[in-house]
């Protein structure tokens, strides 16, 4: 089709018709498509290829109405129908925030190596770059682009799970409990790794929540009390997969955060448990010692595990008798 004008400094050429007609777009939809980008000379010319999606057969998604960073883009999707291919030539000062987006797609496609992470606003682009010789090229020396779009599917709301990047902070504490509870059902089952994921999940959530309060006030002492039954829990997936040094790291937060009985008896058995299997017997020892103080209930089951650690104590004892003998 010949190229045709589409709105002020965009314009669409389409490439392959799609089918059915056009998406419902509501705000809230999840719209996964690919692209490639690239950079227009004066002339008018295609010329760089500067991304490619489907190259790395990693589709980008985003989720309409929440004031993604190139809204120019929605445009583009809003105009096409499922399975359509057009191209978008677009002129320099509407897709100033490219390189910012494509830096963040890059990340999220598992490309970038040896980049900037964290926060960085367009200021701080011109004056440090993005960590991408060709994206830092775009930010200095600005070029009208070509995108060739392929949209693949539109999601309406609650047809998709929601990630946590494009939930509202209501969403995402109210899916905390839904995590754990989902974790819980496959620890009974045995399925460890699937039930930290969703541990790990539940608690990144609530670290995003945290980030919104002040440390010590009343919201953020509520949250970051939510997290210890799912610390607790965490670590004992990873006991089971016998990943000692991450199941210290939970239960001593636990421990620093957690005054209670219940909380102590937990976290200093597991915790005993792990360091039995990095070979810190010492420390292993003294958290069995108060778990038993704590709670007398637990006295059979500690003597058993210090009989044991007694037993590893002695062998370790041996080796190293035997290491220096052998130096001699």
């Amino acid at each position: 089709m010949d190229q045709s004008p589409f709105t002020d400094g965009l314009t669409k050429k389409i490439l392959y018709a799609g089918k059915c007609d056009v998406p419902d777009f509501k705000d809230g939809s999840k719209v996964i498509f690919h692209f490639q980008t690239q950079t227009i000379d004066k002339d008018g010319e295609l010329k760089d290829i500067i991304d490619d999606s489907k190259k790395i057969n990693r589709p980008m998604e985003i989720i309409l109405g929440k004031q993604f960073k190139m809204p120019i883009w929605e445009e583009c999707l809003k105009s096409m129908r499922t399975e359509e291919v057009a191209e978008f030539r677009v002129e320099k000062n509407l897709v100033d925030a490219y390189p910012l987006v494509s830096k963040s797609f890059r990340e999220f496609a598992g490309i970038s190596q040896n980049t900037k992470k964290g926060h960085c606003c367009g200021m701080m682009a011109y004056a440090e770059g993005v960590g991408h010789s060709d994206l830092d090229n775009l930010i200095r020396l600005p070029s009208d682009l070509a995108f060739t779009l392929e949209l693949l599917k539109v999601e309406l709301p609650g047809e998709y799970e929601k990630e946590s990047w494009s939930m509202e902070p209501e969403e995402k504490l109210k899916s905390i409990p839904e995590l754990k509870n989902i974790g819980n059902e496959l620890y009974k089952n045995n399925q460890y790794e699937e039930a930290g994921k969703k541990y790990a999940e539940a608690l990144g959530r609530l670290e995003q929540l945290l980030l919104r309060e002040k440390p010590g006030d009343e919201e953020w002492v509520a949250l970051d009390n939510l997290k210890i039954p799912i610390l607790l829990n965490y670590a004992q997936c990873k006991l089971h997969q016998k990943d000692y040094y991450p199941v210290i790291e939970y239960t001593t937060q636990v421990l620093d955060k957690d005054k209670s009985k219940w909380g102590n008896v937990k976290a200093l058995y597991r915790r005993a448990k792990a360091y039995v299997g990095t070979w810190d017997l010492e420390p292993a020892q003294e958290d069995f010692s108060k778990v038993s103080e704590l709670d007398p209930s637990f006295e059979k089951i500690v003597q058993k595990e210090l009989k044991n650690i007694k037993a590893l104590q002695k062998q370790k004892d041996d080796e190293m008798k035997s290491k220096l003998l052998g130096k001699v």
